[in-house]
């Protein structure tokens, strides 16, 4: 199973299991100076049209949306529109999971702040390089998502 999670965000955290095989990441979505706000969302179909079309993913799954105010939470909900919408033109499936759960199932605690979710993805993904919690986020996500569809444990 073909597996791409993401945390939805102008910095976007990425992670995806092939086969044995996992990868993982950010993506900034910010716009240039001079651009439209929308061009995020632009650059943001792009960039997930080309992942499908080279990877052949099964199911992308993200992080539930959040009323964090009204600029983040405008991107977020705009993400998952396009996500919605590629994922039907391409006939994927698509799933998403509360941040809360992803938390307890990384640290034990759903609570657990950015840096605990670090911590816990540079330990649990040796092979990968965190680069901040945006892509910790997103591979434990993906981890999540693994053993619910499948049982494995990544």
């Amino acid at each position: 199973m073909r597996i791409l999670a993401l945390d939805l965000a102008t910095q976007l955290g990425w992670a995806w299991r092939i086969l044995d095989v996992t990868d993982s990441g950010t993506i900034s979505f910010k716009p240039r100076n001079g651009e439209s706000p929308g061009m995020r969302f632009l650059n943001f179909e792009g960039w997930l049209r080309e992942m499908i079309k080279e990877y052949e993913f099964d199911v992308i799954a993200y992080e539930q949306a959040h009323l964090r105010g009204a600029a983040a939470t405008e991107v977020i909900v705009g993400m998952i529109v396009i996500l919605k919408k590629l994922c039907a033109e391409y006939g994927l499936e698509y799933t998403d999971r509360h941040t809360g759960t992803i938390k307890k199932f990384a640290t034990g605690y759903g609570k657990a702040s950015k840096q605990d979710m670090i911590d816990a993805a540079s330990v649990r993904f040796l092979s990968q390089d965190i680069e901040d919690d945006n892509q910790a986020d997103a591979l434990h996500l993906l981890a999540l998502v693994v053993h619910d569809l499948t049982g494995e444990e990544i």
